[in-house]
């Protein structure tokens, strides 16, 4: 037999070979496994169960004991009620309006709550109560013997607690709530509050669903308050004939929710998880075969893989690298092609680098050319003959023009917001001198927000983009308001202004522009120039070159309205 199983697979090609070997011994191993998770998954499966179970008692446990310390909050509800206070003290008189004021506070109690089959008050020195129920809904007056004659009077009644809780008789209701309202200096009951609630808030919290379980809510002296009632629960049988009860108590222990998994239930369980255990072995089995009849063929021809990366290498991807296991000659094929594709890498990357550097002497050569020197002092004398010729605002302007020649040659590349706040200052004094009463501006800086650093230049570039595009084609006035604050973990400056504003066509070009900026580009196309945005272009790239993805630049206008550019920068 075993003869003529090896002389049919020697005539059959390698890949076929492998796969028939790998795939019987994986068969043989895998059906072992599933074997024995199943034996072992249904031991454990009634310890993961249990354990889900309690977690979820224990959370609805901690619910339980909220909702009855919502109930002993809500039963002293009237007190709250300055004028409730004076008429159960005997401040208040005896007449019609007392009375229509406690019925009112009865019916606006009874209407704080949708859990409640009936509510009453009971007031000792009226010897009279009110109450108002489900089937009832208009305020009744009772007599006072309907409290004090209940079984229950000499409890609620005394000190330690003053308060009462017991079952309810009727089905569909929970518990009732007795609350006596006592006289603080002395101890004396005033009134008595008696409410009884449903069991609607306990039906959708504690109703697990599930078929073949039953869960119970107690006392701490096992009196039984809430079983679950629901279709799939068999209350009948609770206790009897089950396998599994799990159970929590509450932190004060005066609660105990337990839980109850039939036996047949657990059997289910047990079969469904069986009955997938083997689908899913099964599953894998035949996965793993498809699975393997690939993988032997990429083994077997590492030549393909090499030929994927070529072209990966061809499409500007010299990141990857490959890892080819084989005969030597393929092996080392494999470790001079990631040679060569990481020298490749690392000659753009210098090549970028050193483009970058060549555009930086660049400019610098260019603002080398410039003597601010000569500059500065051609501004002083012009800034004296105003002086001496009594020509104080052009002396203001040339002033200006000064400090925001030296502002923009020299310094850092960031700069605090209080100094880029004064640079702007001093160029709308320049463009104030220019258009006179057609421009007004207000800058406002909240809070720390002027020790923030912000790039030089950027709220100078939202400020004259406002004036480009605010002030053109309109005679009318235009106002700028610069706000600044720091808020929300992040330096928010919005420059508005309430000038022409723009087309929404010619928006959506802007906005499509920044949100396509570059830092890396080395040139602008015609199209992003036709634009118009060039300056915010450029904050926008300075932006992400220094803060990444933790800065923004947005644009918003409406046409005969106004526009409105927000930068913002998280901080770091």
């Amino acid at each position: 037999m075993l003869q003529r199983l090896r002389s049919f697979l020697q005539k059959k090609s390698l890949v076929y070979q492998l796969t028939v070997v790998i795939t019987t011994l994986m068969t043989v191993i895998l059906v072992l496994v599933v074997s024995i998770t199943s034996v072992r998954t249904s031991r454990d499966l009634q310890n993961k169960i249990y354990a889900s179970t309690q977690t979820l008692l224990e959370l609805q446990i901690k619910n339980v004991s909220a909702y009855f310390s919502q109930m002993n909050a809500f039963s002293l509800t009237p007190r709250n009620d300055t004028r409730f206070l004076k008429i159960i003290t005997g401040n208040d008189g005896n007449d019609y309006s007392t009375k229509e004021y406690l019925m009112s506070v009865v019916r606006n109690t009874w209407y704080q709550r949708d859990d409640l089959a009936d509510y009453s008050i009971y007031v000792v020195n009226l010897n009279k109560g009110y109450a108002v129920s489900r089937a009832n809904r208009n305020v009744s007056e009772r007599s006072m013997s309907d409290i004090t004659e209940d079984p229950l009077y000499g409890k609620f009644s005394k000190p330690r607690y003053y308060r009462a809780v017991v079952p309810a008789e009727r089905d569909g209701n929970l518990l009732v709530y007795y609350r006596t309202i006592i006289n603080i200096e002395d101890g004396r009951p005033l009134a008595f509050v008696r409410f009884t609630v449903d069991t609607s808030w306990f039906d959708k919290t504690l109703s697990s669903g599930q078929p073949g379980e039953l869960t119970v809510l107690r006392n701490k002296t096992g009196g039984i308050y809430y079983r679950d009632s629901s279709e799939n629960s068999d209350s009948s049988s609770m206790g009897k004939d089950r396998s599994l009860t799990v159970s929590a108590e509450s932190e004060d222990e005066e609660w105990n929710l337990t839980t109850y998994i039939s036996k047949k239930q657990l059997d289910l369980y047990l079969s469904e998880t069986r009955t997938l255990t083997f689908t899913v072995g099964i599953l894998f089995i035949i996965l793993s075969v498809i699975l393997l009849v690939f993988f032997i063929r990429i083994v077997m021809r590492p030549l393909s893989v090499l030929a994927g990366q070529l072209r990966s290498a061809g499409q500007g991807n010299f990141k990857s690298r490959i890892s080819i296991s084989g005969c030597s000659e393929i092996a080392s094929l494999s470790d001079e092609y990631n040679t060569m594709i990481r020298r490749i890498d690392e000659l753009i990357e210098k090549n970028y680098v050193a483009e970058l550097n060549w555009k930086s002497a660049q400019l610098a050569a260019l603002e080398s050319q410039i003597n601010p020197h000569f500059l500065y002092n051609t501004l002083q004398t012009l800034s004296a003959e105003a002086i001496e010729n009594n020509q104080m605002k052009i002396n203001d302007m040339v002033m200006a023009l000064s400090s925001m020649l030296k502002y923009t040659i020299r310094g850092p590349e960031t700069v605090t917001l209080r100094t880029e706040l004064e640079h702007v200052q001093d160029y709308l004094f320049l463009q104030k001198a220019r258009f006179e009463e057609r421009l007004t501006y207000e800058i406002v800086a909240e809070g720390g927000a002027g020790e923030l650093p912000v790039p030089k230049m950027s709220v100078t570039t939202l400020v004259e983009n406002s004036i480009i595009h605010g002030m053109s084609k309109t005679a009318d006035s235009v106002r700028i308001e610069i706000t600044a604050e720091h808020t929300g973990g992040k330096l928010v400056i919005t420059v508005t202004d309430d000038g022409n504003g723009m087309p929404a066509a010619r928006l959506a070009e802007i906005q499509k522009v920044l949100a396509e900026a570059n830092p890396h580009e080395q040139t602008v196309s015609e199209k992003k120039r036709d634009a118009g945005c060039i300056g915010l272009r450029n904050l926008s790239n300075r932006l992400q070159l220094l803060y990444g993805s933790s800065a923004r630049l947005s644009i918003y206008s409406t046409q005969y309205t106004g526009t409105s550019t927000v930068m913002e920068v998280d901080d770091v």
